[in-house]
């Protein structure tokens, strides 16, 4: 009687320790896939807006595939994890001093620029474990002593990036890291890729859980745009996927990337991005304005305005009383955000408080308006 282990053999599935899974088929219809399901957790307008990824990478890694080969281009820290916000023709520049264990001819620095955009992508494609994919717009790398920008060129609107969802124990693992070496190492495309090795980097680990990670190994290129989930498809297949992904049309980021030996495993690593294309700018809707209709002269009236901005820009608002006075523009205030205001008229009369919106970059609002009576105490005889 064949028992049971020899007959999932028999078919390709093979029980592992810790009741990981190597299947080589399974419903994604492709050989080479290692499951993780069970693997224990170790604005836009004028401004643009994104999240600037640093990642601090060993080229030789310290760490081992399940075959007992080094990995090549495993993460070992970012080095900057954070959004950003760069209005247009400005430049965002930073310097990062980074300390850690590494070898001067031994590490890399890549970074890359994901845009705010949210899209919807899968990390067990077509339509599995849906994730928020945000794109790349920029991509650079620079050893120390080194100086990289974003490359533009005829055939490829930026540097393309590809994060892998990998670990040390995983032996389909192994097949995507030869491929994707590869097609690195014939430098033929502007690429690079990077190693997240979950179960040795909780960085790694918390990066994949982002892209709801089910499968290893997986690519993730420009930040979920195209996902391949498996090895053994073959260099040429990558060198699609890299292709297809440098036609997008992208955010103009002029991105460079300078890295300095500090000694001791510390680099200076210098951050140059800066905006070069504007974006469209709607302005703000029409303010709401409410508050008491009727009122005493001398009497101090609150009112309640509010707009929102489709563009999420922070809000300005210049407020006519109807007396001869105005606020000026008062703010910035968040869009959607409550404002109370207040005034006194000091005559009898009728007044109409007319008030208007703008964003950071002068669009403006049409005029929202309130009638407000301060009535006139009327002498009576009868």
């Amino acid at each position: 009687m064949i028992s049971e282990k020899n007959l999932l053999k028999s078919i390709g599935i093979f029980i592992l320790p810790l009741v990981f899974i190597l299947s080589n088929f399974n419903a994604a219809g492709f050989s080479n896939i290692y499951s993780i399901a069970d693997y224990p957790s170790s604005t836009i307008g004028n401004e643009y807006k994104g999240h600037l990824r640093i990642y601090i990478v060993e080229i030789e890694s310290r760490w081992d595939m399940e075959n007992g080969a080094p990995y090549h281009y495993a993460m070992l820290d970012f080095a900057f994890d954070d959004d950003i916000s760069i209005r247009y023709l400005d430049t965002y520049e930073d310097t990062i001093n980074w300390q850690g264990d590494v070898d001067r001819d031994n590490v890399i620095v890549m970074a890359a620029v994901f845009n705010a955009e949210e899209h919807t992508g899968y990390a067990d494609p077509p339509d599995g474990r849906p994730f928020k994919a945000h794109y790349v717009d920029a991509a650079a790398a620079a050893k120390p002593g080194e100086t990289s920008s974003n490359t533009v060129n005829d055939q490829f609107t930026h540097t393309v990036f590809c994060e892998v969802g990998t670990a040390s124990w995983c032996p389909a693992c192994p097949k995507m890291a030869s491929e994707l070496k590869a097609v690195f190492d014939k430098g033929d495309y502007p690429f690079y890729f990077v190693e997240l090795v979950v179960d040795k980097n909780s960085d790694a680990n918390r990066r994949m859980n982002q892209y709801n990670l089910k499968y290893l190994p997986t690519a993730f290129y420009d930040g979920g745009k195209e996902v391949v989930v498996g090895g053994g498809r073959g260099t040429s297949y990558h060198e699609n996927m890299i292709k297809n992904c440098g036609k997008r049309d992208v955010h103009e980021l002029d991105f460079n990337l300078s890295v300095e030996w500090l000694g001791e495993g510390s680099l200076g690593i210098n951050i140059s991005i800066t905006n070069k294309e504007p974006l469209p700018n709607d302005p703000p809707e029409k303010p709401t304005i409410t508050g008491p209709t009727q009122g005493k002269p001398g009497e101090e009236l609150e009112y309640n305005i509010k707009t929102t901005d489709p563009d999420g820009d922070d809000v300005y608002y210049y407020i006519d009383w109807g007396d001869n006075t105005t606020s000026d523009w008062i703010g910035p205030y968040k869009s959607g955000e409550k404002v109370t205001v207040s005034h006194t008229w000091d005559a009898e009369g009728y007044y109409i408080i007319k008030v208007k919106a703008k964003d950071p970059d002068g669009e403006e609002s049409d005029w929202q308006w309130l009638k407000v009576s301060m009535p006139y105490n009327l002498n009576i005889y009868h």
